[in-house]
């Protein structure tokens, strides 16, 4: 029940920080405000479930892997939004390639 609440809650924080984002200062460019929305609730999502719903496992540095978590949905973003301006292999940074 407590991982179900905490998913509710970043659903509404992703909306409400998207909406807000939206109306206010980033109202040309939705698929960034929505990018920040997403990134906040993930980081949001892992210490809520890290302090909250998996406190019995027990972490030393929830913050970290809060971060960790959010960045991979920011590499995610940047390599779809590389890949469909048509980059080439060759200009994409080798960190951000995918194994294949």
């Amino acid at each position: 029940m407590r991982f179900l609440t905490v998913g509710g809650i970043c659903y509404l924080t992703t909306i409400g920080i998207n909406f807000l984002l939206k109306w206010t200062v980033l109202e040309e460019k939705p698929t960034t405000a929505l990018l920040i929305a997403t990134t906040i609730a993930g980081v949001v999502s892992c210490s809520l479930n890290k302090r909250w719903t998996f406190s019995s496992r027990g972490s030393r540095h929830p913050e970290v892997e809060a971060f960790v978590s959010s960045t991979g949905s920011v590499r995610s973003f940047l390599w779809t939004q590389a890949t469909r301006s048509g980059a080439t292999e060759a200009s994409i940074p080798a960190g951000s390639r995918s194994a294949r």
